[in-house]
């Protein structure tokens, strides 16, 4: 009866139908996953970017709205050049900073030799886009009155990074990126109808500060998981 009783134990267990479960603990409950610390460095280079971009948009224009608001009104009264370098500078700083993150976080740790090739191409795209941006907005720029060059600066730089996040989130199928291209748009038309002045308050406000909120929000909630 014995050996019988033991036979039909094994033969339960061999066929699972009345095993015991395994055993859990921290490895067992809690895989890990290869590409699971590779995403997480992908969100935070992301949340960096957001916050160059913000950096810029929220000083650049509300140093240009503060000393050229609407109807020309100048609430602090600063160098006419400075507004406008700060700007350019804290932009320039973006695009570089973003074509440098978009390489080394989409690029390095990457499964194959196609997506290490996207990411050098469109890290490559943000740092051609505005270098060619510059030397264009920069030679027309001087026909221009200053009301009319700032809202070319204004909605040609907004444009472009935009346009920029709305094609990323198709190469990478990112929401969020989709989200962030949409909204941008939906500020810089809003920007370009209220007209100078307004715009940069707008730019400032709707696309610095809500984006430079968010990578920081961004950022603290993966300090929070990890």
């Amino acid at each position: 009866m014995a050996t019988t009783a033991a036979g039909r134990e094994a033969s339960e267990r061999s066929d699972g139908t009345a095993a015991s479960p395994p055993a859990t603990g921290p490895e067992t409950a809690r895989p890990t996953h290869p590409g699971a610390e590779l995403v997480v460095r992908i969100k935070r280079h992301v949340q960096l970017m957001h916050m160059a971009w913000g950096i810029a948009w929220f000083v650049g224009y509300g140093l240009r709205f503060v000393n050229d608001g609407p109807g020309g009104r100048t609430f602090v009264d600063l160098p006419d050049a400075l507004p406008l370098a700060v700007l350019l500078g804290l932009l320039a700083a973006a695009g570089v900073t973003t074509a440098v993150l978009g390489v080394r976080v989409f690029g390095r740790g990457a499964a194959d030799a196609d997506s290490t090739l996207r990411a050098k191409r469109y890290g490559t795209a943000w740092l051609v886009g505005f270098v060619g941006l510059v030397i264009t907005i920069g030679k027309i720029g001087h026909e221009l009155s200053p009301h009319q060059s700032e809202l070319l600066w204004g909605s040609t730089t907004t444009g472009l990074v935009a346009a920029l996040h709305l094609a990323g989130s198709a190469i990478w199928l990112d929401r969020t990126q989709f989200r962030m291209g949409l909204w941008l748009t939906l500020v810089n038309v809003a920007g370009v109808l209220a007209g100078p002045g307004w715009q940069a308050l707008l730019i400032s406000i709707a696309a610095g500060a809500v984006t430079l909120f968010l990578g920081i929000h961004g950022w603290l909630r993966l300090g929070a998981r990890s």
